[in-house]
């Protein structure tokens, strides 16, 4: 999402918004799109009445960032949002349940290769 603020006076702050929940393959997800879409106006509200920073700040995690022209140097002129705005969610291991299929896949393959041995024997290898 880009926003341009003509008014935006002294402030030469940037702010990198990740609305990417809300959208999906160019369109707005149905009820989710105009929440976020309002999320990301209010953010930007708060953004351009709020004073300029000296060093880059989150505003809001997984959502908005506040870069400043030195953070944006730091990062080669890089302007994707992800390297400002970390929005990356870790799902949750089920560490019994991947031990359990473990074991599971382990007795299969066991099984595989006693089947495998016999054909190889039969076949007089």
């Amino acid at each position: 999402m880009l926003i341009f603020n003509k008014a935006k006076g002294g402030n030469t702050n940037v702010l990198f918004i990740d609305a990417s929940k809300g959208f999906e393959s160019g369109k707005i997800r149905t009820g989710c799109g105009n929440r976020i879409l309002k999320k990301a106006v209010e953010t930007f509200e708060a953004f351009r009445k709020a004073s300029p920073v000296e060093a880059g700040s989150v505003m809001e995690e997984k959502f908005a960032y506040r870069a400043t022209f030195k953070v944006i140097e730091e990062n080669d002129y890089n302007l994707n949002i992800p390297r400002f705005v970390d929005a990356f969610e870790e799902e949750p291991v089920d560490i019994p349940a991947i031990r359990k299929e473990i074991a599971r896949l382990k007795t299969e393959l066991a099984e595989v290769e006693t089947k495998m041995e016999d054909y190889l024997k039969e076949l007089g290898y």
